[in-house]
């Protein structure tokens, strides 16, 4: 069913017309959830097993849960699909446990912060599903993670296309599923935001703004990050996938996403672009400026209203703005009452402003205390030091990781909770598993 990795250009080409089409199709009324699936499909099948498992692994989950909202007769779930993606991945798993013992043993050092912070916490049905959710969720990412970073074969091209499909499908399950209003305009920048926010008891877990937000940023970033990918000769279709994973970041009204953008495209700049010195790279570097304007005076000019108050807060006040000024105020009395252990993982919810404080270093030290903040903090800084890690480090396939890295931080420092923050410790850990540590180690 699979085919090995080669260029294809055709195929590649088809898919970026493909997700231009479908987008505009979310306006324009012939777009659907299920011809979207039928397009993760079939851009599924004609990838090679190695990107079909690792995407699964990675996004497969809530894409499950979603077809079977849709199709209740239909007996996918989440945990299914992730299933399928370990099974495509079957005999990755001896080496990945051979070689990887170094990333498996930071990864349970972080476990066991957190399960002492649960034995001290209030052990409620939230924490418990906590707990269960980190452990798991962290040595599954671990392992699609480290498998991305030392396969040569994986496509980042596919990955970027499918995941951009899936983003257009969960827009779409919007508008079908939960009654969204659709677009009223392609610059309609604030209505899936808006009925987000509305229909939030409606929503399947993972298909809201922010969500959806990210999955749009992480698919300009796996295309953007691969160096292979790169072409001397201008190619349009490319382009235009630019320009459409930039349409549905604005579409989500996630502004993590939206300045997220503008934080990885000038750390690509400045990082990543050119090889060498010289004309090439400052031509680089000058392009790259060029976008980034360009970007924040299209936003700025179509004054979209939850952009305009974030960049303009009334009296200047930037908390408030971000509209979690009472989660984060808990935050520091929590803080300030529990300074040293914090009040145990899922402690934050007993509190009933929110289940956490949608920040990560908030979240670590009101449930882990100080204490757990500084074992973190060492435990990754000593991961970093004895691994003699570049920023410029790149996988098998010429993947400049630590992009996707920044997407990862970025998601948790502004939303998510530790169930699915987890993932940045893993994405850290699996830099183990590179080309340079296993040729020292094994060869």
């Amino acid at each position: 069913m699979y085919k090995s990795l080669k260029k294809n250009s055709f195929t590649d080409n088809f898919f970026y017309l493909i997700c231009l089409f479908l987008t505009l199709g979310i306006y324009l009324g012939y777009s659907s959830f299920i011809l979207c699936l039928f397009f993760i499909v079939f851009r599924l099948i004609t990838t090679n097993k190695e990107t079909a498992g690792i995407f699964l692994i990675l996004f497969g989950g809530l894409l499950g849960g979603a077809t079977r909202m849709v199709y209740p007769s239909i007996p996918i779930y989440g945990l299914v699909v992730i299933f399928l993606g370990v099974l495509l991945l079957w005999n990755k798993i001896a080496p990945f446990l051979k070689r990887n013992r170094r990333a498996i043993g930071f990864l349970t050092i972080v476990f066991l912060l957190f399960f002492v912070a649960y034995l001290y916490g209030p052990k409620s049905s939230y924490s418990n599903r906590k707990i269960i959710e980190i452990v798991y969720k962290g040595l599954v990412l671990l392992f699609a993670y480290s498998v991305f970073n030392s396969s040569s074969k994986t496509s980042n091209v596919a990955i970027s296309q499918a995941l951009a499909l899936t983003v257009i499908a969960y827009l779409m399950i919007g508008i079908s599923e939960l009654g969204y209003s659709r677009p009223v305009s392609f610059i309609d920048y604030e209505w899936f935001r808006v009925n987000s926010l509305l229909s939030r008891n409606q929503e399947i877990s993972g298909i809201n703004y922010q969500f959806t937000g990210m999955n749009s940023l992480l698919a300009f970033v796996f295309l953007l990050s691969q160096s292979s990918t790169k072409s001397k000769h201008f190619n349009l279709f490319k382009i235009l996938f630019y320009v459409t994973c930039f349409q549905l970041i604005l579409t989500s009204g996630a502004r993590q996403a939206i300045f997220g953008l503008i934080a990885v495209i000038s750390l690509y700049t400045f990082y990543f672009s050119g090889t060498g010195g010289g004309l090439k790279k400052s031509g680089s570097i000058v392009l790259g400026l060029l976008i980034v304007f360009f970007i924040v005076k299209y936003i700025k000019d179509l004054d979209i209203s939850f952009l305009t108050k974030s960049l303009n807060p009334d009296g200047g006040n930037y908390i408030s703005a971000t509209g979690r000024e009472p989660i984060y105020f808990t935050s520091f009395r929590i803080i300030s009452e529990n300074l040293f252990f914090g009040v145990g993982l899922g402690g934050f919810a007993e509190y009933g402003i929110s289940l956490y404080p949608h920040n990560i270093i908030l979240e670590i030290l009101t449930e882990s205390g100080l204490v757990g903040m500084f074992i973190l903090l060492i435990v990754v800084l000593y991961f970093f030091n004895t691994s003699k890690l570049s920023i410029k480090h790149q996988t098998n396939n010429g993947t400049y990781f630590f992009l996707i890295l920044a997407c990862l931080f970025i998601r948790a420092f502004f939303s998510s909770d530790l169930t699915e923050s987890i993932g940045l410790f893993s994405g850290v850990f699996a830099l183990a598993y590179n080309r340079r540590y296993l040729q020292r180690k094994y060869n």
